[in-house]
């Protein structure tokens, strides 16, 4: 476990000082009576990212009780968070802002103007990577202690710094079956819950969506952002493979705003005589669960489609770029039911930010081992 020390005290001073300005300025009001808490969990984050620190959660509502616990997310997390933890309270607040504090505070103040009503005895933060709006975030949560990782590989990438009140380094190991920031997590609730956390507890599992057995192929084509897409013709040319060795009927999804996207891939799937069983986009999230839990494999990008996935413990391929190496994925309950396909290359860990013409790293991942996989996880079921 990492070495735990305590903040200097410069730094807990500032914080104290921030917290009296934005209260001296109208952003935080003065509240006589506050909600109390024995725990605020801030997971400011998209769907995928609460989806991968949902038995981590978990873990601290088992140990706090639900009631005691809340729940400080994204819009992108309120429907999973809902069903996850319907006990739990929550508040939404903006996911992401502008770096620049002159535009954050209005923003929360109009988003979430009680937010000084609360009281916390501990935050913790599961939001790693640091910013200037995390990290305002956080100073103003009225609470004893708050908890989180420092050091972290996208600081000189993201910006920003905050002085927790012990010094957890973001790891630069783990169990091979957890990602880092996985691994992050299992320290972090080593400390709140003093005790010992195996890798198989902070892996995540969903209890609200039962998956089913399916007859069918799923693949979730694109990924939130262009760059962590596996590049279409070697995806064609995978699932052309695929086809003609294996029966297995192949279903497309995408999100509503993937639409130009799918018409696109297949018109390019026909010239390559694919035959899809259905190629459509999920109304609503309801339905994009659901699709998700029925199916029998999943091939999917770097995306909420392969957390989804490996939290049902289904059998899924993922291809994941370089762009952060380690730190999402890989992570499975098995290895032969969850594979992740990549590749070890120079210019790695670039936080996205590719000069390349074609997603260098995935197209280093080559059609027929994309096959293979399938055909592997396949097998495992």
């Amino acid at each position: 476990m990492a070495a735990k020390v305590r903040s200097p005290f410069w730094g807990n001073l500032r914080n104290r000082g921030r917290w009296h300005i934005l209260r001296a300025l109208g952003y935080i009001p003065t509240q006589l009576h506050r909600k109390k808490f024995a725990i605020g969990i801030v997971k400011v984050d998209r769907l995928g990212d609460f989806v991968l620190a949902t038995s981590a959660i978990r873990l601290l509502t088992e140990r706090f009780g639900p009631e005691n616990c809340l729940l400080i997310i994204s819009p992108f997390a309120r429907e999973i968070a809902s069903r996850e933890f319907p006990d739990t309270p929550q508040i939404v607040v903006p996911p992401f802002v502008a770096k620049k504090l002159r535009k954050i505070a209005p923003i929360w103040w109009q988003q979430q103007s009680g937010a000084a009503s609360y009281r916390f005895d501990h935050v913790v933060s599961f939001r790693h990577y640091p910013s200037i709006y995390r990290d305002a975030l956080l100073s103003w949560l009225p609470t004893g202690a708050i908890h989180g990782l420092s050091g972290d590989p996208l600081a000189e990438f993201i910006g920003g710094k905050f002085p927790f009140n012990e010094t957890l380094s973001y790891p630069q190991s783990a169990d091979p079956s957890l990602s880092f920031d996985l691994e992050g997590y299992r320290l972090i609730l080593e400390y709140i819950l003093e005790r010992k956390v195996t890798p198989d507890e902070v892996k995540p599992r969903l209890r609200s969506l039962k998956s089913t057995p399916g007859g069918n192929l799923l693949v979730a084509p694109f990924a939130s952002a262009k760059v962590k897409d596996y590049p279409t013709r070697l995806l064609i040319e995978a699932l052309h493979q695929f086809q003609t060795e294996n029966p297995l009927p192949i279903n497309i999804i995408v999100g509503p705003d993937q639409a130009e996207q799918l018409a696109a891939f297949e018109q390019q799937a026909r010239a390559a005589n694919i035959a899809f069983e259905s190629a459509r986009i999920c109304a609503n999230l309801d339905d994009y669960f659901k699709t998700l839990a029925s199916a029998k494999a999943i091939l999917t990008m770097d995306s909420a489609s392969t957390h989804l996935a490996g939290a049902l413990d289904k059998p899924v391929v993922t291809l994941l770029g370089g762009g952060h190496v380690r730190m999402f994925g890989p992570w499975w309950h098995s290895p032969d039911r969850q594979i992740w396909l990549r590749h070890d290359i120079a210019c790695q860990n670039c936080n996205w930010t590719c000069t390349q013409p074609e997603n260098y790293c995935l197209s280093r991942i080559a059609p027929t081992d994309v096959t293979a996989a399938l055909h592997r996880v396949l097998a495992s079921d």
